[in-house]
């Protein structure tokens, strides 16, 4: 949700971007490898053709194919051609995803292959090459799957490169390929990953940039049973001229899933929320899997900035789970019993989560170090809980903070340290001697001084609930009641 508009989310950004994706307004440039259905699905002319070149580049000869060395086979090919993006071991710490595609746009592998050359003398494989390639091979791609599980790689990223590094393997068993190449191939392979995962650090990583600032997304990992989203967050410079922001399903398939998300290049505090849903997928089950979530920044300057990260969504028992934003079911209530908030639905879907109102002992301002979080204490000014009794949410009250030279501040007061990243004022905002009613993150989960506070620990249900509420089309009723 951009700062300026309080009410835009995820779900308004892609009802802008329904029928073909849109042009993302920053030219980022792709994962690698370079792709015409990576530059398809994101609508980039430019990047199309320069994707074109490049597969035309690609294609590996004809003649001869049969009897070609693992160099001139696809997969030991890009195998060697990652590799190469980051320079061996040696040379230092991976760059930034930039630099690593820049790099593989100018390796050997991706220049005129026109060019005649002697061709080397082969050596044939061994028993021993064999039994080496399967077992480095095997262990690679065993690596793969807990790469994925710690998001340091895509869900497609991982299928592709276990066919790819399985297909070494295969040719190996069958005696093709060149003994020296093989070695070769053998020792980058155990580099992969090492390498992916500092690619990943590097991907996420706003260290000398200067257009982002605190990139995060929180939780990293969507768990649909528990009705959790992702909140991605980030902080612009006063110098950028244009954001996009996107989730590929799968970047080098045509026709891919995706997400995108209208975001304004004002400076200041942006997030948006993410339930691990692509367009015209909101009635569906999400579909389980590890993802990329890319922002790329152009300054006014007319350069440019990336960052990337991981999104991990489980959904093991294939649940489409409701409330949802864009369901077409639109939040009707909202209780609180003292210990648990309740949203439901117009379907009678429901979310609960854990909440608090009221000091709890370990709360710094509770000097009596009593619980105030019973509904005895409702009328204990700065202490008690909010009073029972009938309330209401306004999404136009939705309130996300500033981010300034004194850090990240509400303009009504308050910070996010305290806070949250978002909150809501309860209407009416004063009963009796009690006032300042907010729904909001409980940050340090020592409980309220009257507002509603869900714990960190629930900050997966928490985004979610706050994005349904800020997206609703009519005011939310709230009931309290102990």
């Amino acid at each position: 949700m951009s700062k300026t508009t309080t009410r835009r989310t995820d779900e308004e950004a892609a009802e802008t971007s329904r029928g073909e994706a849109p042009a993302p307004p920053v030219p980022i440039k792709p994962p690698a490898p370079m792709t015409p259905a990576w530059a398809s699905a994101v609508g980039n002319q430019a990047v199309a053709r320069m994707a074109a070149e490049q597969a035309q580049q690609d294609q590996p000869e004809v003649a001869g194919a049969e009897e070609a060395d693992l160099d001139a086979f696809d997969p030991s090919a890009v195998i060697e051609a990652t590799l190469a993006a980051v320079g061996e071991e040696a040379e230092g710490e991976v760059g930034d995803a930039e630099a690593a595609v820049a790099t593989v746009a100018r390796s050997p592998l991706a220049r005129d292959k026109s060019r005649k050359t002697a061709t080397p003398r082969k050596v044939p494989l061994t028993a021993g090459d064999v039994v080496d390639v399967k077992r480095v091979g095997t262990r690679t791609i065993r690596e793969f799957a807990k790469l994925e599980q710690e998001r340091a790689i895509t869900t497609a990223e991982a299928e592709t490169w276990t066919e790819r590094t399985q297909a070494v393997i295969d040719r190996a068993e069958k005696g093709k390929g060149d003994r020296a190449v093989l070695a070769r191939n053998l020792d980058k392979m155990r580099k992969l990953p090492d390498h992916f995962r500092k690619r990943a650090a590097a991907g996420r990583s706003t260290k000398g940039k200067k257009l982002i600032s605190d990139f995060k997304v929180e939780p990293p990992v969507v768990k649909v049973s528990e009705h959790e989203s992702a909140r991605i967050s980030f902080v612009l410079k006063d110098d950028a001229k244009s954001v996009s922001a996107f989730i590929l399903s799968d970047p080098d398939r045509e026709g891919t899933s995706y997400r995108f998300f209208n975001i304004d290049a004002t400076a200041g505090y942006h997030q948006v929320i993410w339930d691990g849903t692509f367009e015209g997928t909101r009635n569906r089950p999400p579909r389980p899997g590890t993802y990329r979530i890319e922002i790329g920044v152009l300054g006014a300057d007319g350069k440019s900035e990336t960052v990337v990260e991981q999104i991990r969504v489980e959904n093991p028992d294939d649940e489409t789970m409701l409330p949802r934003v864009g369901s077409g079911l639109a939040v009707s209530t909202l209780t609180f019993d003292g210990s648990t908030l309740i949203l439901t639905d117009d379907g009678g879907n429901t979310i609960e989560v854990p909440a608090t109102s009221g000091l709890k002992p370990n709360n710094p301002k509770n000097k009596e170090k009593e619980d105030y979080t019973t509904a005895e204490h409702q009328w204990a000014k700065g202490k008690g809980p909010i009073p029972a009794g009938s309330y209401m949410l306004k999404p136009s009250q939705y309130q996300l903070p500033n981010a300034g030279a004194k850090g990240v501040k509400y303009p009504s007061g308050g910070t996010a340290a305290k806070w949250g990243p978002m909150r809501i004022q309860i209407l009416p905002n004063r009963v009796k001697n009690r006032s300042e009613f907010f729904l909001h993150m409980d940050v340090s989960n020592d409980g309220t001084a009257g507002c509603i506070g869900v714990p960190p620990g629930q900050e997966g249900k928490f985004n979610q609930i706050m994005s349904l509420i800020a997206t609703n089309p009519k005011d939310v009723k709230l009931h309290v009641g102990y």
